[in-house]
């Protein structure tokens, strides 16, 4: 009994650190996503990725829809079906055709994979964000800009802002879950010799939140337009509209990078102000994903597992705290001084490192 009311201490002495460093100059990158400015070396394989929002479904007036199996598609969303599986066949061929556990997922895909004569792979992963207490809400009512709001929080790097009811409780676990699908696509790609392009379908809030959390180039002259625009007409879904096309290419181990989203092209090198923004949204996420993975372990008591959490925890915000100075440093230099040498970033990083 006294070594696991110990352990539980430890523990959440250091989730409350963790916490604490949330508002300290910290930084690392998500699991999977490099550093902006840090050359990588893994040389993974990367692959290209086709998200696709799902087609209009058969739901009963606006309202937030996350339920499983949920509605089917309307008979406007099964001919949006055909047609997206019209588009894309010819694009093809493609490793693979995956899709959340929504009906209207599974619907969509299917034209897609009968023309190309395979099956569609369900994963959980891709599934809407579980609305929670928001569940059947109207979306234009409080409760649904409370929803909304909540991913535009974790977008922002909030990612422990919650949704009660929800068993996507936060963004850490919503991003996890969302990471573990494309970890399956990205090794059921590789492991093969075919090609090395997928499509993936999910839904809108899905998909933008998702995308918006974890992409390098995450450009907010394209993005914020877009935003603006639906919320003028109160309708945040026509963000990505129905059967929206969001490409990624990348892997996981070195990140993603936004290639266009519902056609329109993305910069990869978006500028200084979208570095920036990355180097925040990691620095603020980096704690918040050590105490939740610290939390995790305590609830399954499990002393070693818990030590376990609590280590990596404190590496990788150490790591963290080494490398956000020189990012930023490197950031900077190469928007003002892009023909100037890297040595003073590295100097700096090398400097911070010999105290962790």
């Amino acid at each position: 009994m006294y070594a696991k009311h110990r352990w539980c201490g430890a523990a959440g002495a250091a989730l409350l650190g963790a916490s604490l460093a949330a508002i300290t100059p910290v930084i690392a990158p998500r699991s999977g996503v490099p550093m902006p400015g840090v050359q990588l070396t893994s040389g993974d394989e990367q692959i290209t990725l086709d998200i696709v929002r799902s087609a209009q479904d058969a739901r009963s007036g606006p309202i937030i829809t996350a339920t499983i199996p949920g509605p089917p598609l309307s008979e406007t969303g099964q001919k949006q079906a055909q047609d997206l599986a019209d588009m894309l066949a010819q694009e093809g061929p493609y490793a693979g055709i995956y899709a959340g556990q929504q009906i209207r997922m599974a619907e969509t895909a299917d034209p897609l994979a009968h023309a190309l004569g395979t099956d569609v792979q369900l994963l959980p992963g891709l599934n809407e964000i579980d609305a929670g207490i928001y569940q059947d809400l109207p979306i234009a009512s409080p409760g649904g800009a409370l929803f909304s709001l909540t991913s535009a929080a974790w977008i922002l790097g909030f990612e422990f802002v919650p949704i009660p009811g929800s068993h996507d409780l936060n963004g850490v676990a919503f991003d996890e879950r969302f990471d573990d699908a494309l970890q399956t696509i990205y090794d059921n790609t590789v492991d093969g010799t075919g090609p090395r392009t997928d499509v993936a379908i999910s839904a809108d809030q899905a998909i933008t939140t998702w995308a918006v959390m974890n992409v390098k180039n995450p450009d907010f002259t394209v993005l914020v337009p877009l935003f603006l625009d639906a919320a003028r007409r109160g309708d945040l879904e026509s963000v990505l509209p129905e059967t929206g096309v969001v490409e990624i290419k990348g892997n996981p181990q070195d990140g993603w990078t936004l290639v266009s989203w519902n056609g329109i092209p993305f910069p990869q090198d978006p500028g200084l102000l979208t570095e920036l923004f990355v180097d925040f949204r990691d620095l603020i996420v980096t704690p918040q994903t050590a105490a939740w993975n610290i939390y995790l372990a305590v609830l399954g008591g499990d002393p070693e597992t818990i030590q376990d959490a609590i280590q990596t925890g404190l590496i990788t915000v150490g790591e963290a705290i080494a490398q956000f100075p020189a990012t930023v440093l490197t950031d900077i230099t190469d928007e003002f001084l892009p023909n100037s040498a890297s040595e003073p970033a590295a100097m700096l990083s090398d400097a911070l490192a010999s105290w962790f």
